[in-house]
């Protein structure tokens, strides 16, 4: 159990710290969009308010993602085998791109910080809980 919260800790700070790159990804091309030469202070602080939003979101809703949708991931991967780190990301991957499609009015900033956090959210939870190492499956 203490493994299993340290890898939602981990998730959670993998996708907050991947909304926060995406946000200033995102603030950079937004930027592009209104015309260069943004000044400075505007860019950092599109770029940053970005991505401490999007950030900030994350904190909230991961842990509860993961009770939803990840926990009974985690029990089928292990009950199927489906404990490699390509599996894993799969999964975070396709579930990623699932959400993403059940709000197409969000698609844009969906597409940017849902796909990314969700994927590097599977990574750290397998590098913490490391399935493929567990009895459980075995």
């Amino acid at each position: 159990m203490l493994k299993l919260s340290a890898g939602v800790g981990a998730a959670t700070a993998a996708a907050c710290a991947t909304s926060l790159l995406c946000g200033l990804v995102f603030g950079v091309y937004w930027g592009a969009l209104e015309g260069w030469p943004p000044t400075i202070l505007k860019f950092i602080g599109t770029s940053l308010a970005i991505g401490l939003l999007v950030a900030a979101v994350a904190l909230v809703v991961c842990p509860w993602l993961f009770l939803i949708i990840g926990l009974p991931l985690y029990g089928l991967s292990i009950r199927l085998r489906w404990v490699s780190l390509p599996a894993y990301l799969t999964a975070g991957f396709t579930t990623s791109v699932i959400a993403t499609l059940l709000f197409p009015d969000l698609s844009q900033f969906t597409t940017w910080f849902l796909i990314p956090g969700g994927t590097a959210a599977s990574l750290a939870f397998w590098l913490v809980v490391r399935p493929d190492r567990s009895e459980a499956h075995r």
